[in-house]
């Protein structure tokens, strides 16, 4: 790796009569929000750099590739003024632990997110799918809730994901601890390989044959939409600080053109912009939001020199339409919705 003073740069000329709750950054990893002009100028983001190591970051990193970016952001942001941090594709959701990891007080982190991101990771290494498995290891982290995880934990995807979800796959007992929440829109009722017994806020899990498990989970749909969740969330939340984490992958394709876009709706989440704002409103107004990251822009993947995420990136865009790949106004798509959460969060 390169040393900080290499691979940081700042891009901003921010006005010093400007005083705004957040700080936007851009960790600038695959190009996807620095092309956003509009974005760019509208608020005139700090840029942390790292083009150069996009494939190196991609997908998995070793936690020691990590510690080397904590080192390096602290060089380059110094304080605690809360930020609002865009880092680039689904890809890239591992680096919410970056983010996760040095904030100096207990938090409750509250993501968006179509899948829970409990999978497990190869020994040593974090992934986009296991950052929340990572966070767990910070004893001010008290609580981790997910919004919008209609694509886990279900037999069903095993047609396009054919490993055994469940258990073996996944670190379940975060459920069963208090730790760990999660809240799909429309789900009622999935199966999965294992067995478990939970009885969590957001599910109860109770094994339903020698091999499987039958999980109910509290939805928005059935349970007043996702003001009355969300309400019911930060009534329990156990620290009025707050961390949120936005994966653009929770949202539908109408509004979203992020890495697991095929044209369908079929493999990205169901959640509407408005809901995610509308949610964002009622942090804000309820708790103390100590920092924001957002990612799922979409960006072609540079895997070339690692040949297992090459394989993981040819399948993953195997169904991702090339009209889509190279669409201009599906990137200004993600710019509107970037601009309206970054507009939403600095209404204080």
């Amino acid at each position: 790796m390169s040393t900080a003073d290499e691979v940081l740069s700042d891009t901003s000329h921010r006005s010093q009569q400007t005083v705004r709750p957040f700080d936007v950054i851009i960790l600038d990893v695959d190009g996807s929000q620095v092309n956003q002009q509009r974005l760019m100028e509208r608020y005139l983001p700090k840029v942390i750099s790292l083009r150069e190591h996009s494939g190196e970051l991609r997908n998995w990193i070793p936690m020691s590739t990590m510690r080397w970016l904590q080192t390096c952001v602290k060089a380059i942001l110094p304080g605690d003024k809360p930020r609002i941090i865009f880092s680039g594709a689904n890809d890239y959701h591992h680096l919410a632990y970056l983010w996760i990891s040095m904030i100096p007080e207990p938090i409750t982190v509250i993501g968006f997110d179509s899948s829970t991101d409990l999978m497990r990771s190869m020994p040593g290494k974090i992934w986009a799918g296991s950052w929340t498995i990572a966070s767990f290891k910070h004893d001010h982290v008290r609580r981790i809730i997910q919004f919008g995880t209609d694509k886990d934990l279900d037999l069903g995807l095993m047609k396009e994901l054919p490993i055994p979800i469940g258990t073996l796959t996944h670190e379940l007992a975060h459920f069963g601890t208090g730790r760990f929440e999660a809240y799909p829109k429309f789900r009622r009722e999935s199966r999965f390989l294992g067995r478990m017994s939970v009885d969590n806020p957001s599910v109860v899990m109770k094994p339903d044959s020698l091999c499987t498990t039958r999980a109910r989970w509290h939805n928005f749909q059935g349970n007043g939409g996702i003001e009355a969740v969300i309400k019911d969330v930060l009534n329990r939340a156990p620290t009025e600080a707050v961390y949120i984490t936005i994966d653009k992958d929770s949202l539908r394709e109408e509004e979203s053109f992020t890495n697991v876009y095929d044209g369908t709706n079929s493999k990205q989440g169901h959640l509407t912009v408005d809901e995610v704002l509308l949610a964002l409103s009622l942090i804000q107004r309820h708790k103390r939001i100590v920092g924001v990251d957002v990612i799922g822009d979409f960006s072609y993947p540079d895997t070339r020199a690692d040949r297992l995420k090459w394989a993981w990136a040819t399948w993953q865009l195997a169904k991702t339409p090339a009209s889509a790949i190279d669409s201009w106004e599906l990137r200004q798509m993600n710019e509107d919705v970037n601009i309206r959460i970054v507009e939403t969060l600095m209404q204080s």
